[in-house]
Protein backbone atom coordinates (compact mmCIF):
# COMPACT_ATOMS: atom_id res chain seq x y z
CA UNK A 1 0.00 0.00 0.00
CA UNK A 2 3.08 2.26 0.51
CA UNK A 3 4.73 1.61 -2.84
CA UNK A 4 1.32 2.64 -4.30
CA UNK A 5 0.71 5.57 -2.33
CA UNK A 6 4.08 6.80 -3.73
CA UNK A 7 3.78 5.74 -7.43
CA UNK A 8 0.67 7.84 -7.00
CA UNK A 9 2.30 10.85 -6.12
CA UNK A 10 5.75 10.58 -8.01
CA UNK A 11 3.63 12.19 -11.31
CA UNK A 12 2.93 15.37 -9.15
CA UNK A 13 6.88 15.20 -7.43
CA UNK A 14 8.82 18.22 -9.74
CA UNK A 15 11.61 16.41 -9.30
CA UNK A 16 10.30 13.28 -11.40
CA UNK A 17 8.90 16.09 -13.93
CA UNK A 18 12.12 17.82 -14.37
CA UNK A 19 13.98 14.00 -14.92
CA UNK A 20 10.84 13.79 -17.63
CA UNK A 21 11.65 17.14 -18.97
CA UNK A 22 15.60 16.64 -19.45
CA UNK A 23 14.92 13.44 -20.87
CA UNK A 24 12.63 14.57 -23.27
CA UNK A 25 14.92 17.22 -24.40
CA UNK A 26 17.50 14.74 -24.52
CA UNK A 27 15.47 12.41 -27.15
CA UNK A 28 14.75 15.42 -29.17
CA UNK A 29 17.78 16.76 -29.38
CA UNK A 30 19.36 13.01 -30.60
CA UNK A 31 16.22 13.29 -33.16
CA UNK A 32 16.78 16.50 -33.96
CA UNK A 33 20.55 15.53 -35.27
CA UNK A 34 19.06 14.65 -38.88
CA UNK A 35 17.69 17.38 -39.02
CA UNK A 36 18.82 20.05 -41.60
CA UNK A 37 21.05 17.09 -43.29
CA UNK A 38 21.52 18.22 -46.88
CA UNK A 39 24.67 19.54 -47.75
CA UNK A 40 22.70 23.28 -48.76
CA UNK A 41 20.27 23.80 -45.63
CA UNK A 42 22.86 26.01 -43.52
CA UNK A 43 22.74 27.81 -46.72
CA UNK A 44 19.00 28.40 -46.39
CA UNK A 45 19.03 28.95 -43.16
CA UNK A 46 21.37 31.67 -42.97
CA UNK A 47 19.50 32.97 -46.31
CA UNK A 48 16.50 33.04 -43.98
CA UNK A 49 18.58 35.17 -40.92
CA UNK A 50 19.64 37.50 -43.74
CA UNK A 51 15.81 38.16 -44.98
CA UNK A 52 14.43 38.58 -41.03
CA UNK A 53 16.94 41.23 -40.55
CA UNK A 54 16.09 43.07 -44.18
CA UNK A 55 12.36 42.46 -42.63
CA UNK A 56 13.15 44.40 -39.61
CA UNK A 57 15.30 46.58 -41.20
CA UNK A 58 12.60 48.07 -43.78
CA UNK A 59 10.32 47.84 -40.26
CA UNK A 60 12.43 49.68 -38.30
CA UNK A 61 12.76 52.50 -41.29
CA UNK A 62 8.94 52.33 -41.91
CA UNK A 63 8.20 53.00 -38.18
CA UNK A 64 10.33 55.92 -37.30
CA UNK A 65 10.19 58.37 -40.45
CA UNK A 66 7.95 60.71 -40.79
CA UNK A 67 5.37 59.31 -43.66
CA UNK A 68 5.03 55.24 -43.72
CA UNK A 69 6.49 53.43 -46.96
CA UNK A 70 4.31 52.54 -49.42
CA UNK A 71 2.42 49.38 -49.19
CA UNK A 72 2.93 50.09 -44.85
CA UNK A 73 1.21 46.72 -43.08
CA UNK A 74 1.16 47.14 -38.92
CA UNK A 75 3.42 44.07 -37.60
CA UNK A 76 4.72 43.60 -41.21
CA UNK A 77 8.03 42.63 -39.51
CA UNK A 78 6.13 39.52 -37.90
CA UNK A 79 3.54 38.76 -40.12
CA UNK A 80 6.45 38.60 -43.02
CA UNK A 81 9.08 36.74 -40.62
CA UNK A 82 6.58 34.51 -39.83
CA UNK A 83 5.91 33.79 -43.33
CA UNK A 84 9.39 33.16 -44.14
CA UNK A 85 10.05 31.00 -41.49
CA UNK A 86 7.02 28.44 -41.85
CA UNK A 87 7.67 28.62 -45.81
CA UNK A 88 11.74 28.21 -46.18
CA UNK A 89 11.57 25.40 -43.08
CA UNK A 90 8.86 23.74 -44.55
CA UNK A 91 11.09 23.79 -48.30
CA UNK A 92 14.35 22.18 -46.05
CA UNK A 93 11.76 19.42 -44.15
CA UNK A 94 11.40 17.70 -46.78
CA UNK A 95 8.66 16.05 -45.42
CA UNK A 96 10.35 15.64 -42.02
CA UNK A 97 8.55 17.02 -38.99
CA UNK A 98 9.64 20.30 -38.07
CA UNK A 99 6.50 21.27 -35.94
CA UNK A 100 8.32 23.10 -33.36
CA UNK A 101 9.92 25.52 -35.89
CA UNK A 102 6.50 26.13 -38.25
CA UNK A 103 4.44 26.77 -34.40
CA UNK A 104 6.98 29.03 -33.61
CA UNK A 105 6.62 31.17 -37.06
CA UNK A 106 2.73 30.64 -36.90
CA UNK A 107 2.65 32.47 -33.51
CA UNK A 108 4.43 35.13 -34.93
CA UNK A 109 2.16 36.15 -37.80
CA UNK A 110 -0.59 35.56 -36.01
CA UNK A 111 1.18 38.57 -33.21
CA UNK A 112 1.06 40.46 -36.35
CA UNK A 113 -1.80 40.08 -37.30
CA UNK A 114 -3.29 40.86 -34.31
CA UNK A 115 -1.46 44.39 -34.16
CA UNK A 116 -1.99 45.19 -37.89
CA UNK A 117 -5.65 44.78 -37.08
CA UNK A 118 -5.76 47.30 -34.35
CA UNK A 119 -2.46 49.97 -35.66
CA UNK A 120 -3.81 52.55 -33.05
CA UNK A 121 -3.24 50.26 -30.23
CA UNK A 122 -6.46 51.19 -28.06
CA UNK A 123 -8.14 47.67 -27.39
CA UNK A 124 -7.06 45.30 -24.75
CA UNK A 125 -7.65 42.09 -26.72
CA UNK A 126 -4.93 43.75 -29.26
CA UNK A 127 -2.33 43.89 -26.32
CA UNK A 128 -3.67 40.51 -24.86
CA UNK A 129 -3.56 38.67 -28.67
CA UNK A 130 0.18 40.12 -29.15
CA UNK A 131 1.01 39.18 -25.84
CA UNK A 132 -0.04 35.73 -25.87
CA UNK A 133 1.03 35.26 -29.28
CA UNK A 134 4.41 36.26 -28.62
CA UNK A 135 5.05 34.12 -25.32
CA UNK A 136 4.09 31.07 -27.51
CA UNK A 137 6.57 31.89 -29.78
CA UNK A 138 9.09 32.79 -27.45
CA UNK A 139 8.48 29.40 -25.61
CA UNK A 140 8.98 27.27 -29.11
CA UNK A 141 12.23 29.26 -30.09
CA UNK A 142 13.58 28.15 -26.29
CA UNK A 143 12.42 25.26 -26.95
CA UNK A 144 14.18 24.64 -30.30
CA UNK A 145 17.38 26.04 -28.70
CA UNK A 146 17.64 23.53 -25.82
CA UNK A 147 17.12 20.92 -28.31
CA UNK A 148 19.09 21.78 -31.27
CA UNK A 149 21.83 19.52 -32.65
CA UNK A 150 24.77 20.69 -32.95
CA UNK A 151 25.03 22.33 -29.48
CA UNK A 152 26.69 25.23 -30.56
CA UNK A 153 23.31 26.40 -32.35
CA UNK A 154 21.70 26.18 -28.90
CA UNK A 155 22.87 29.46 -27.05
CA UNK A 156 21.86 31.42 -30.10
CA UNK A 157 18.14 30.22 -30.56
CA UNK A 158 17.35 30.03 -26.99
CA UNK A 159 18.68 33.80 -26.52
CA UNK A 160 16.30 34.35 -29.61
CA UNK A 161 13.08 33.13 -27.40
CA UNK A 162 14.10 35.09 -24.26
CA UNK A 163 14.13 38.06 -26.48
CA UNK A 164 10.85 37.17 -27.38
CA UNK A 165 9.58 36.73 -24.14
CA UNK A 166 10.78 40.42 -23.01
CA UNK A 167 9.26 41.85 -26.10
CA UNK A 168 5.70 40.17 -24.49
CA UNK A 169 6.80 42.05 -21.67
CA UNK A 170 7.60 45.54 -24.05
CA UNK A 171 4.08 44.83 -25.69
CA UNK A 172 2.61 45.34 -22.44
CA UNK A 173 4.24 48.16 -21.46
CA UNK A 174 3.66 49.86 -24.54
CA UNK A 175 -0.38 49.44 -24.26
CA UNK A 176 -0.05 50.82 -20.90
CA UNK A 177 1.58 53.72 -22.15
CA UNK A 178 -0.44 54.17 -24.86
CA UNK A 179 2.66 54.01 -27.96
CA UNK A 180 1.90 52.09 -30.73
CA UNK A 181 5.00 53.28 -31.73
CA UNK A 182 6.86 51.30 -29.03
CA UNK A 183 5.27 48.27 -30.23
CA UNK A 184 5.96 48.21 -33.65
CA UNK A 185 9.64 49.05 -32.57
CA UNK A 186 9.38 46.07 -30.32
CA UNK A 187 8.48 43.92 -32.97
CA UNK A 188 10.93 44.88 -35.77
CA UNK A 189 13.56 44.65 -33.10
CA UNK A 190 12.76 40.94 -32.22
CA UNK A 191 12.79 40.38 -35.71
CA UNK A 192 15.65 41.68 -36.16
CA UNK A 193 17.48 39.40 -33.24
CA UNK A 194 15.93 36.59 -34.34
CA UNK A 195 17.58 36.93 -37.85
CA UNK A 196 21.04 37.41 -36.61
CA UNK A 197 20.13 33.87 -34.34
CA UNK A 198 18.87 31.93 -36.96
CA UNK A 199 22.45 33.32 -39.26
CA UNK A 200 24.35 32.23 -36.28
CA UNK A 201 22.32 28.57 -36.45
CA UNK A 202 22.74 28.58 -39.96
CA UNK A 203 26.61 28.80 -39.43
CA UNK A 204 26.70 26.17 -36.62
CA UNK A 205 25.57 23.51 -39.10
CA UNK A 206 28.10 24.23 -41.48
CA UNK A 207 30.66 23.42 -39.31
CA UNK A 208 29.07 19.86 -38.43
CA UNK A 209 29.10 16.89 -39.72
CA UNK A 210 25.89 15.97 -41.00
CA UNK A 211 24.81 12.63 -41.98
CA UNK A 212 21.13 11.95 -43.66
Amino acid sequence: MENQAKLKQRPHDPSHRYRMLVGSMKLSRHTNKYRFAGDSDWKRVVLLGILLVSISALSLLDTFIPRHLPGHIAGSSAIFGGMAIAILVSKISRGASYGDWLLSGGAYILAGIAFASDEAFLRFSTAAYMIAFLLACGLFRIWIGLTSYPSDASPSMTNSGLVTLLCALWTALAWAQGSPQIAATALALDTLFCGVAIVAFGAALKNTPRTV
